[in-house]
């Protein structure tokens, strides 16, 4: 059984509703933070690096690419951290170029190994970095239109 105290510590459904309001603004409004100009680019040269590290001598290019990997990954999560991004706040719309950015190195780890084809790491290196370039493009231009 509630006492009166307890009932009188419940918000009435017109504060929850404003309440609830101000949670999805809010997450509407880190959906939109922007990106400082530098973002991307860099983002951009580390998952080439990444890349193009396969063509170096075996050993010496697992190391710089396994050092260009945490490189990325550090700088994006401080990145975020900075703005107080957490991860179910991003927005849905990067889930398509991840996945392109995902594929290109079993992709070209596959043409390489399999086909002898070392060509597809400089292809997966421009397709990655490209993919992380349009989707800056795409995340200002949405920041820019308040979408």
């Amino acid at each position: 059984m509630e006492t009166e105290a307890g009932a009188a510590s419940r918000p009435t459904p017109e504060e929850a509703a404003r309440v609830l309001d101000q949670i999805g603004r809010d997450r509407d409004a880190v959906r939109r933070l922007p990106a400082p100009a530098w973002y991307f680019p860099a983002v951009a040269a580390m998952v080439a690096a990444a890349h193009l590290s396969q063509l170096l001598p075996s050993p010496v290019g697992a190391l710089v690419a396994l050092a260009v990997v945490a490189a990325a990954v550090l700088a994006v999560r401080r990145h975020a951290d900075a703005l107080g991004v957490v991860g179910w706040s991003v927005p849905p719309r990067i889930w398509l170029p991840m996945g392109a950015l995902i594929a290109t190195a079993p992709a070209a780890a596959v043409l390489d190994q399999v086909y002898g084809q070392r060509w597809a790491w400089i292809a997966a290196a421009a397709l990655g970095a490209g993919a992380v370039l349009a989707w800056g493009a795409l995340h200002r231009r949405a920041v820019e239109r308040g979408a």
